[in-house]
């Protein structure tokens, strides 16, 4: 009964429905321990912990994390531990540290890599790709150098196989790696593999509330590149932003996830101050041309 109602709970957090997910686990969990199964225990507390890391509640998930680790210290093996420090570095990013995320993503990978389980490898590997993309500014360049061989091993994985999660995860790495890239090309691949798997059905809700909140990180930047230029495409590039930004904000109220909420928000807030600057570089250049036509007639000769 107790695996039944784990496997339903994950399904149901896998599809984004955190509260439907956590009611099934909780039930598990307290099956588990009056039979005192220690290595079910175990995997209800990472999974439970998994769900607050979703909806926000970092203490929560800490505190079921913590309890799973020492747990897994005494006798996990090693793909159930990078599980547990794959956890652990989300819960460092999310709490802005991006060292000790690096750290705890690289001990995942590492555990993981003994199992010879290319989808248990697939998830470290895509978040070391992410966190060293998206936070370059937090690493040395000897850090940043292993990037190209992390690329290269998931692209390897994908190949080799056709499940779609690893699929999905090659893809989130590409973007993530390339989201800011000046290559035309290469922004058009990044746009049309977050579309894939936005458009795909859901097999890990994560990775759709990634490849979101991506597209919307990717209409942002080519907004702020038409308002340089005062491009033409502005208006096309704010309806895409606008757009993304609604899926993005539904996701996060259907799914309760408070950390994608926050992120939608501080979105919102960048665009607002993008428009601000943009209207005040207009009027810069508003009052720099009538300077400049006031100067021209200042210095025509006089009539007289």
């Amino acid at each position: 009964l107790s695996i039944a109602l784990n496997n339903i709970g994950d399904i149901y957090r896998l599809r984004g429905d955190l509260d439907t997910s956590l009611y099934y686990l909780e039930q598990s969990l307290v099956i588990e321990r009056e039979l005192d199964h220690k290595d079910g225990i175990a995997i209800e507390l990472l999974a439970i912990s998994k769900i607050y890391v979703l909806k926000g509640d970092l203490e929560k998930s800490r505190e079921y994390l913590q309890q799973n680790l020492d747990l897994y210290l005494q006798f996990g093996n090693d793909g159930e531990k990078s599980q547990s420090y794959l956890l652990l570095g989300k819960l460092n990013l999310l709490e802005g540290n991006c060292k000790n995320a690096l750290a705890n993503f690289k001990q995942a990978y590492q555990l993981s890599k003994t199992t010879d389980n290319t989808l248990a490898i697939s998830y470290p590997l895509f978040h070391l790709i992410h966190l060293l993309s998206l936070h370059s500014d937090q690493f040395s360049n000897n850090e940043l150098e292993l990037l190209d061989e992390y690329c290269e091993e998931i692209q390897q994985y994908n190949k080799s196989t056709s499940n779609k999660v690893i699929h999905h995860q090659y893809m989130l790495a590409y973007a993530s790696r390339h989201l800011k890239s000046p290559n035309h090309k290469k922004r058009m691949k990044v746009h049309n593999f977050l579309d894939n798997i936005i458009n795909d059905e859901i097999v890990d809700i994560n990775s759709t509330i990634i490849a979101t909140l991506l597209t919307c990180e990717l209409f942002l930047n080519n907004l702020k590149e038409d308002n340089k230029i005062e491009s033409m495409n502005k208006e096309y590039s704010e309806r895409q932003l606008d757009n993304c930004l609604m899926n993005a904000l539904e996701i996060a109220q259907r799914t309760k996830s408070y950390p994608m909420l926050i992120r939608v928000y501080l979105l919102f807030a960048k665009i607002s101050l993008l428009h601000l600057d943009f209207e005040r570089a207009k009027g810069d250049r508003k009052s720099t041309r009538l300077n400049s036509s006031h100067t021209d007639i200042s210095r025509m000769p006089s009539s007289a």
